[in-house]
């Protein structure tokens, strides 16, 4: 049996580098990219949530007071407005509400 830096060395000995070229996207399946490709633009155009949680406008809460659950941010959706003390059950994937200021 052979090490893994001996097995490595002769795998990559008997393969070289190919050429690169322009393709359209539509035919790019199964290829790979020879350098990182970067956007133009941030995608999406929006903070999104990273994972399932709540969303939460902390200015106005007291300690030990309920807060209200006063809707949902699904991914797909635009969110509602969170007023101070308010939250609101937002999904991974889904624009992050933004808060109303008063």
């Amino acid at each position: 049996m052979l090490d893994f830096k001996t097995a490595l060395g002769r795998a990559l000995d008997d393969i070289s580098p190919v050429s690169t070229e322009r393709i359209a996207v539509a035919t790019a399946l199964g290829r790979v990219l020879r350098k990182p490709l970067l956007a133009m633009s941030p995608i999406p155009r929006f903070d999104t949530s990273a994972m399932d949680g709540y969303a939460l406008q902390a200015t106005g809460c007291v300690p030990e007071v309920d807060i209200a659950v006063i809707g949902e941010a699904r991914t797909g959706g635009v969110p509602g407005e969170l007023a101070q003390g308010s939250s609101m059950r937002i999904f991974t994937g889904a624009a992050v509400p933004w808060a109303l200021t008063q």
